[in-house]
């Protein structure tokens, strides 16, 4: 895990707070407004890394995720257009979405150009495992460290997406309808 991560969510929540108000007062900004949108553990992080050493471009710090209690083709449009709102010109917001019809035309009508990121879901699932055991703030961090004596039996879990503590995963599989986010089924 890289030193740079910020264990203390208080601190980092702060700093994100910090970052998103610097960023939302630059209205002299011009360019497109960028949407990245991946799964979990698909890149977010490293193409976005990429795309901010392009001149005039500029990381928002604003990611969007649909609460888990919203599922199927269900979400809330105008909690997202007013987070979209606040991104500017050259800005680039990311996102954890599922594909919507209804959403993809809310973010073009919104003027946004949109950047899809799909990876291997085996490569994905080896992010997964690290991020988790390399960030002890994460909320599973300590359960799959100390219920689960090695990497192998680890991973296995988090396919599995089971438990003996019945601590919820999201399991990899079944996330989605489609074997891409991005794309309808069909």
């Amino acid at each position: 895990m890289s030193k740079h991560f910020v264990q203390s969510t208080v601190l980092r929540g702060a700093a994100i707070k910090a970052y998103r108000a610097y960023a939302s007062v630059q209205i002299w900004r011009k360019g497109s407004r960028i949407f990245l949108n991946s799964l979990p553990k698909a890149g977010t992080h490293l193409l976005m890394s990429m795309l901010e050493t392009a001149p005039g471009i500029m990381n928002a710090r604003l990611h969007i995720e649909r609460p888990a209690s919203q599922t199927g083709t269900e979400i809330d449009a105008a909690a997202l257009k007013r987070q979209l709102a606040s991104i500017r010109g050259g800005q680039v917001a990311t996102a954890h979405l599922p594909y919507i019809v209804s959403i993809a035309g809310l973010i073009a009508n919104e003027g946004f150009r949109t950047v899809n990121l799909i990876r291997s879901p085996r490569d994905m699932l080896i992010s997964r495992y690290f991020y988790i055991v390399g960030l002890r703030r994460h909320r599973l961090h300590k359960h799959l460290v100390e219920t689960y004596p090695d990497k192998k039996s680890r991973i296995i879990a988090l396919i599995r997406a089971r438990s003996r503590a019945k601590i919820q995963f999201r399991a990899i599989s079944g996330r989605m309808p489609s074997p891409s986010p991005h794309f309808p089924a069909g």
